[in-house]
């Protein structure tokens, strides 16, 4: 009976072994099992035995040794950005267990974040991507003494699809990104030495300036440096931007028409931090043909103007020098009439030079930040070729500003006070002045340049009793004559 129960059990066990098969070990080859249960797979030591993953889906792994490499293959479905989330178990050290790294295709490296013990949850900085194949390696942390573990990790690559971030390797103005005018771009300083690129077309002579935000970083030190180039990398602007500061407009800045080039960096101060924040680049334009054009910085340079007609521009440094050049037709006077918007400040922040053909200078004018209009002297020219320069007031004092300026060179061909324009200055003139004042008669530019004789800009009453002053000979010349 006993031996009969023996062989009964022996079927039974055989039976059941056939029935259920020979066990199965997950190993690499089960790749496919590993994956839906959402852990690495051994061995994925390198990368062409990377486990393929998914973006914004989170694999779980661990360092079976110190000298484990984990390898992770994930497409960039769209042009986008990406960064990687890593979360651990909480470990009491304070030094770096781990070592993330993000390469392209081609084995170019992105990325590269360390996880601390004590941190048990990171998220590393947002990096433009092309669509594609990348791969991530997680190591341990290669210092000299930082530890080892084999807790678990889980790794995110997180993504989001965009056609608005700079992509990467954009590190030269060979490789830079082309962007579009008035369009804004997102980007980041992936590492301290990161240059990010952009091209930029100017469909039109103009002006443009650089905006530049990103979000609020606890530094009043310098995070970033813009520099804008034309295509011949000359350089037209420098704009730092400083980490508490949000939002940052720059100056504008007279361009052709043509090809041009933005270089972000971190600001190269020697204490300045860097930072892998986001930041959004507008490259601000607008089209006219009534703004300087940089570079005018010479008289051999410099842009044609006509007279009375106003041009605009700026000091894109505080070395600048703008330089115009100017066709009187016939003898006549000429003065400078500047303008600007108000700066809080009495200091001379401008200063405007006149120059004949020979480069003798006829008129220095300079101009205070809380006046805003300014009109010079008239000064008597023949027929011929003069010269403009404006250039930051050179008080050892006077503070520099890249706030827009307008300049006018006026010219009129009879003198102050003449206003019926009979080559002489007399009551009726004075008579004239007074018609106009209270709109009795209508005037052209050239009689009201004639009759602003106190050069302040404005026709009135003031006008007409100067004159009445220099016919009785109370005066010898009038206040806007030099």
């Amino acid at each position: 009976m006993c031996k009969k129960i023996v062989q009964f059990s022996i079927a039974c066990f055989l039976l059941l072994q056939v029935w259920l098969g020979e066990p199965k070990s997950i190993n690499a080859a089960d790749s496919s099992i590993a994956a839906s249960s959402g852990w690495e797979t051994e061995s994925n030591d390198t990368y062409e035995e990377a486990d393929e993953i998914v973006v914004n889906v989170p694999v779980k792994g661990s360092m079976r040794t110190s000298g484990d490499n984990d390898w992770y293959k994930v497409t960039v479905p769209e042009n986008g950005y990406v960064s990687l989330k890593f979360d651990h178990e909480y470990i009491e050290s304070g030094k770096n267990i781990w070592k993330a790294y993000l390469y392209d295709e081609d084995r170019n490296e992105l990325v590269n974040d360390s996880y601390a013990g004590n941190k048990k949850s990171s998220q590393g900085g947002n990096v433009g991507v092309p669509a594609g194949t990348y791969y991530v390696k997680i190591v341990k942390s290669p210092g000299r003494f930082d530890p080892w573990s084999n807790v678990d990790y889980m790794l995110t690559v997180d993504y989001a699809s965009s056609g608005e971030w700079e992509t990467e390797f954009n590190d030269t103005f060979e490789d830079a990104d082309e962007i579009n005018v008035n369009k804004t771009v997102k980007g980041s300083m992936r590492t301290s030495g990161d240059n990010d690129w952009y091209k930029v077309t100017v469909p039109e002579n103009g002006y443009v300036s650089l905006k530049f935000d990103h979000k609020y970083i606890e530094s009043g030190k310098n995070i970033w440096k813009a520099y804008l180039y034309d295509a011949d990398m000359n350089e037209l602007v420098n704009n730092s931007y400083l980490g508490n500061k949000k939002s940052s407009q720059g100056g504008n800045i007279g361009v052709l028409a043509g090809t041009y080039y933005v270089k972000i960096v971190k600001s190269p101060g020697r204490f300045d931090p860097w930072s892998n924040v986001d930041y959004m680049l507008t490259v601000d334009y607008a089209s006219s043909g009534e703004w300087e054009t940089e570079f005018n910085d010479t008289f051999e340079d410099a842009d044609e103007i006509n007279v009375n007609e106003t041009v605009k521009g700026s000091m894109r440094t505080s070395g600048d020098n703008d330089w115009y050049k100017v066709t009187v037709p016939e003898n006549g006077y000429v003065s400078l009439k500047f303008d600007h918007e108000y700066i809080e400040s009495g200091k001379n922040i401008w200063k405007a030079y006149l120059y004949d053909e020979d480069r003798n200078e006829l008129v220095n004018d300079s101009y205070a930040g809380n006046k805003k209009s300014s009109q010079g002297g008239n000064v008597g020219v023949p027929a011929g070729t003069y010269y403009v320069k404006i250039v930051k007031s050179p008080g050892r004092f006077d503070p520099w500003s890249n706030i827009d300026y307008s300049i006018k060179m006026n010219f009129m061909t009879s003198h102050p006070g003449d206003i019926n324009q009979d080559n002489e200055t007399t009551s009726e003139d004075a008579l004239e002045i007074l018609k106009i004042v209270v709109k009795l008669s209508g005037s052209t530019e050239q009689q009201d340049l004639a009759a602003d004789v106190d050069g302040n800009g404005i026709v009135d009453a003031t006008d007409a009793l100067i004159v009445l002053k220099k016919v009785v000979k109370l005066i010898d010349k009038f206040p806007i004559e030099v």
